[in-house]
């Protein structure tokens, strides 16, 4: 038995027809029986880890049990990464190269982890994963870690940018930024009987979540000399910023990554009738309490933020609102500075590294943060462009104007743009409160009903004129009189029915037609937060309820007492619309005499709808400035 609801939500109906369900009941039995046979040499590597991943992602615990259980996925995907990671590195200058197996291999090793498995684990095991997978972090400008450069947060983006290298700088490594051609990217796997478009998951990505669950292994520590908490800190005159006891042991006391959930075999047979109907009825929306929802929006990423030159309004979700709301903890990991020029420096590897990997320093981080949604038909505030840079949109100042002043209070966020005059008002997120969202002053929903309105019309008049053109049944006549009534159209479309017989309904005939002439309008492009229709691959229902959000900032600071021990920061951000791409910069407060040295910008994805993941940065007035970055992962605390 496996999993299928995750594969009814996101892809359609069909995938449950029985044909679809039996073609993929062969497919996921036969990559079960290559993986536990353990040959990663087979002709089929590929496939299998493509179906181990698929089966991963649309876990809600039977996939689980089958592929370690049955199949031994954890053994398999071990081998694979010791013995393959590394393979003809010596085609590209010495470099692990970036290929679909290898970052499947990576993806499912670091889902392949559970908390027994980690703490099993040696120090030297773990080093050795970690001394095979630090090129894909290090290296960030040859490896990408996000879907669409950082630059940019407006979409679509220019079609220059669809070719591999458009205004672009030359490096040792290529060009920088990386623009890649969706053609390159976009892949088709076969997967309940369609013939999917999709991208592999990003490698740079899922290398620094393993890496980050292979630093959790090690407890942070204190030395005996330092006061056992805040108050005998004090006593004893130490006022600088500085850890104690109790910050180690708070920082220790709860995960500082989740780990993939496996799942429980039974877990459906223990919901409410009414959860389990909406478990059943194959419609994304949120509150399901299936664990593979929790990766619904990877699953968007990944198939539908392959090509920026183009706007897919029907793409689904690609963040939840209100995620990132609350306290969150994790790490920042940061390699020596010289080790880093020479990964960034030579266009071969430095050889230095290929045996021992460099050494890594590690740094707590807490953000307690606030989100804030601007709610249609507000004024969002406009990407922060750069006069001297048309291709920057701010990513150094989290996507703002550098021009703007933020005033927080009473659940509300005002921001003044001082270039263009105008006054941006967003309110303060909270659960289970509802917004200023009015469908009566929504631009979305009115132009939503004025398409339906439309849509009903051409409908009503196509139906007329096939009842016109239609033989008569056998049973009665279809009346064409001033069908200006429900019962008047129903009684053609009945009657339209009969005649068609065994053929296909009217109105699949009609949607047909008329779904093609009537698409969303240009509001609708912040589909990822409201909900639309469906995707462009799949008749996969999203729960269409307008929230009304259009834009999504974030504000925070570090609470007292992580003040106190690991320094005072505020922090702002904003979330980008296409991929869920976030964007956070951190400084210092008060501000010192250093400036912007202290200035942080984190970018990063929600992965599995619990890790916020991704590449720390520092501020540069240019953009383009090539610095070293450090891999970060932070994780809300319960």
């Amino acid at each position: 038995m496996f999993d299928y609801r995750a594969a009814n939500r996101r892809i359609g109906g069909h995938a449950v027809y029985t044909p679809n369900l039996t073609s993929q009941l062969r497919k996921q039995c036969l990559a079960l029986k290559h993986i536990r046979a353990g040959d990663i040499y087979s002709e089929a590597v590929e496939g299998d880890l493509w179906t181990a991943f698929f089966m991963l992602l649309e876990n809600d615990g039977k996939n689980a049990a089958q592929l370690f259980d049955f199949g031994k996925l954890d053994e398999y995907v071990d081998r694979f990464i010791h013995v393959r990671l590394w393979e003809n590195r010596d085609q590209y200058n010495g470099w692990p190269a970036e290929s679909t197996a290898n970052a499947l291999a990576v993806w499912i090793y670091g889902m392949s982890i559970d908390r027994a498995r980690l703490s099993a684990m040696t120090s030297e095991q773990s080093s050795e994963v970690k001394r095979l997978i630090l090129p894909y972090i290090l290296c960030n400008i040859r490896y990408p870690t996000f879907h669409c450069p950082d630059n940019h947060f407006d979409f679509p983006i220019s079609r220059i940018f669809a070719s591999d290298s458009p205004t672009a700088d030359a490096i040792p490594h290529g060009w920088w930024p990386q623009y890649r051609s969706p053609d390159a990217v976009r892949e088709h796997v076969d997967h309940y009987g369609l013939r999917l478009p999709i991208s592999a998951p990003l490698l740079a990505l899922g290398a620094r979540i393993v890496f980050m669950i292979l630093c959790s292994r090690a407890l942070w520590g204190s030395e005996e000399a330092w006061p056992a908490d805040r108050d005998e800190a004090i006593a004893r005159g130490l006022v600088n910023v500085h850890p104690t006891k109790a910050d180690i042991a708070e920082l220790n006391a709860s995960p500082m990554v989740q780990l993939y959930n496996r799942g429980d075999w039974d877990w459906h047979t223990k919901l409410s009738t009414e959860d389990s109907e909406l478990e059943d009825d194959g419609v994304l929306r949120k509150g399901l309490k299936a664990i593979s929802a929790f990766w619904d929006h990877d699953w968007t990423r990944m198939t539908a933020c392959i090509d920026p030159t183009v706007l897919n309004p029907h793409k689904g979700h690609v963040y939840t609102p209100g995620t990132l709301s609350g306290l969150w903890k994790g790490r920042l990991c940061e390699a020596n500075v010289d080790i880093l020029r020479a990964f960034l420096s030579s266009p071969s590897f430095p050889e230095s590294c290929a045996a021992q990997a460099p050494m890594i320093r590690d740094w707590p981080v807490y953000m307690n943060l606030r989100e804030h949604h601007s709610i249609n038909p507000a004024i969002p505030v406009v990407p922060g462009a750069n006069v001297r840079d048309e291709f920057d949109d701010g990513i150094c100042n989290a996507w703002f104007p550098t021009t703007i002043d933020v005033r927080e209070e009473n659940d509300t966020i005002r921001i003044h743009n001082h270039q263009s005059g105008l006054d941006s008002v967003y309110e303060t997120y909270a659960e289970g409160r509802p917004n200023s969202h009015d469908e009566n002053t929504c631009t979305v929903c009115i132009h939503r009903r004025e398409q339906e309105e439309l849509k009903m019309q051409q409908r009503r008049a196509a139906l007329m004129a096939f009842a016109a053109q239609s033989p008569s049944p056998s049973s009665g006549e279809v009346t064409l009189h001033n069908p200006n009534t429900d019962n008047d159209l129903e009684r053609i479309r009945d009657g339209i029915n009969q005649t068609l017989q065994d053929g296909p309904d009217i109105d699949k005939i009609l949607d047909s037609v008329i779904g093609s002439d009537v698409g969303p309008g240009d509001d609708e492009e912040w589909s990822s937060f409201q909900g639309s229709s469906g995707s462009s691959y799949s008749d996969s229902p999203i729960e269409a309820i307008c929230s009304g959000i259009q834009d999504i900032i974030v504000t925070g600071e570090t609470l007292l007492r992580h003040g106190q021990a690991w320094h005072h920061l505020l922090y702002y951000g904003r979330v980008r619309s296409w991929d869920g791409l976030i964007a956070i910069v951190s400084q210092r407060t008060p501000a010192t005499a250093i400036g912007t040295r202290h200035l942080k910008i984190f970018r990063g994805y929600i992965v599995g709808g619990k890790n916020f993941v991704g590449s720390m940065r520092y501020w540069s007035e240019n953009w383009r400035v090539i610095d070293h970055e450090a891999p970060f992962l932070l994780t809300k605390v319960q």
